[in-house]
């Protein structure tokens, strides 16, 4: 059952969008056409919900003790290790597959790492970086069983575990900002696979012919 939030909504245009982002996590919001008294506690709400977001994921990585993989080449390195803090914040075991600094890399040994670990059950999920994410989750794709998205905004994060149940997030680390890495990781974190019509279709990426 989903938990329902009831209150005004002062700007009419934003509605769709927050529903469908707290939607996807579980939470029904309900709206009426009045507005609120200032904007001031609009702000405080929408704060509100988010924090309490937060702690839902801290909570959920703990309880379940929740381990992630992690990776990058050397564009990636930077933004990695401030995802990789994040993480451990919202209480997941991070085991970072390197590389360790800024020297020049070879993303596909990174991203065969983390592969591997995917596929031998050391995390449920793993996240990638390189400069553009395509050569990442190139060599990620090339082992059975992963299944590897390119995200460079949140709903496409959620598209790619509802649709195709990924299990690698690849971010472009140099098109991104921080924020909007740490906002596409947890729209992916959040996200479930739909199933369905899409397990249909997640069962045939695997198939030669």
């Amino acid at each position: 059952m989903k938990e329902v939030i009831g209150y005004h909504w002062p700007i009419l245009e934003e509605k769709n969008a927050y529903r469908m982002s707290y939607e996807q996590q579980g939470i029904e919001l309900s709206f009426s056409i009045h507005d609120l008294v200032a904007d001031r506690t609009y702000t405080c709400l929408i704060n509100y919900i988010n924090n309490s977001l937060e702690w839902l994921r801290k909570v959920k990585a703990i309880v379940n003790k929740k381990s992630i993989l992690i990776g990058s080449d050397h564009a990636g390195f930077e933004l990695k290790e401030i995802l990789k803090a994040y993480l451990k914040e919202l209480g997941y075991e991070v085991k970072d597959e390197g590389t360790h600094s800024t020297d020049r890399a070879d993303y596909p040994d990174y991203a065969h790492r983390l592969a591997e670990g995917i596929i031998n059950n050391e995390a449920e999920f793993g996240v990638l970086l390189c400069g553009s994410a395509n050569g990442v989750s190139m060599a990620a794709n090339k082992h059975k069983g992963v299944r590897s998205a390119i995200a460079w905004n949140a709903e496409l994060a959620t598209l790619a575990r509802a649709h195709n149940d990924a299990n690698v997030l690849s971010l472009p680390a140099r098109y991104i900002t921080v924020k909007e890495a740490k906002e596409i990781l947890n729209a992916f974190l959040d996200a479930t696979f739909d199933g369905g019509r899409h397990a249909e279709r997640v069962n045939k990426i695997n198939k030669t012919t």
